[in-house]
């Protein structure tokens, strides 16, 4: 008889700024959140985007998701190399992927900057 170890639930994964500590670092952040994202294994899904208000910049994100850590790295980028929100919310992607997922969160980030 063998074992087997198996992987339950979401993978939880942050980069950069939260809200709260965006605000610490004298950011005037703002989010856009994608939730409830469902792909093929049908589990709900979160994509966070944090960005400041001022410089549009892309300061932090939160993921949820199976594949959080695949996104992570890559946001890192962005935000090392200075990626506004604009940039990430007019991103050209496959539909049905979490990087699209990534964009939509990107969108209402910046939808919310133009609104307020």
């Amino acid at each position: 008889m063998g074992s087997n170890v198996e992987q339950i639930g979401q993978n939880v994964g942050y980069v950069g700024c939260s809200m709260k500590s965006a605000l610490g670092q004298g950011f005037h952040p703002i989010e856009g959140i994608n939730d409830d994202v469902r792909f093929v294994d049908l589990e709900s899904e979160t994509f966070k985007i944090v960005a400041d208000k001022r410089s549009k910049l892309v300061v932090g994100a939160q993921i949820i998701s199976k594949e959080a850590g695949e996104l992570i790295p890559m946001i890192l980028l962005m935000i090392k190399k200075g990626v506004t929100v604009a940039n990430l919310a007019n991103s050209n992607s496959i539909q049905g992927t979490r990087f699209q997922a990534l964009c939509d969160a990107a969108r209402t980030c910046f939808k919310a900057i133009k609104s307020g």
